[in-house]
């Protein structure tokens, strides 16, 4: 896959999985040791869960490539950028709300009180999705909400974004380990 006709390649494949389940989205790794990696991705969606695991498990060996069920918690840090949008993690906060046994995070970011609010939803849940690794953001967390840093009333009950993971981790073991 070169640069000249990823997008056209991307498209196509794209369209092929539209064929499986609509709603799904797929992203491509850059070259590593030889190898890419094709992530097919629910999108958030978690009806979608099965079918991305399904289309995983049947996927077939192509050399030089690997095929990964949802997108991974990132192993290092990093930065989101799309146009005039930024998530950096490690500037941003949240908020957690926990109703009964299910969990709510208020995120606070820098920037994004005047943006589309549509594209910051977006991409701040493929942000969630890169702090968390995607199965844990979409199963673990009932929802997300993005907000800007300048709204945060009580920024002293803030944590900081790294923090989020074990939290996570924490809540729900401690909530649905019957």
């Amino acid at each position: 896959m070169d640069d000249s006709t990823r997008d056209e390649r991307l498209n196509m494949v794209l369209e092929h999985l539209h064929l499986v389940s609509e709603g799904l989205a797929i992203e491509v790794s850059k070259e590593f040791h030889g190898v890419r990696d094709i992530i097919i991705s629910a999108d958030g969606d978690k009806n979608k869960s099965l079918i991305v695991k399904e289309i995983v498990s049947e996927a077939p060996k192509i050399p030089g490539w690997t095929v990964t069920a949802f997108r991974q918690k990132a192993k290092d840090e990093f930065l989101l950028r799309y146009r005039h949008l930024e998530f950096d993690p490690a500037k941003m906060f949240f908020h957690s709300v926990v109703s009964h046994d299910s969990l709510d995070i208020i995120v606070y970011s820098d920037s994004i009180k005047y943006k589309n609010q549509d594209e910051v939803i977006k991409y701040g849940l493929i942000t969630m999705d890169n702090v968390l690794g995607e199965c844990v953001a979409t199963l673990k967390v009932r929802t997300f909400d993005f907000r800007d840093i300048s709204d945060a009333e009580n920024k002293d009950e803030l944590q900081k974004m790294n923090k989020l993971p074990e939290f996570v981790d924490s809540f729900y073991a401690k909530n649905h380990s019957k």
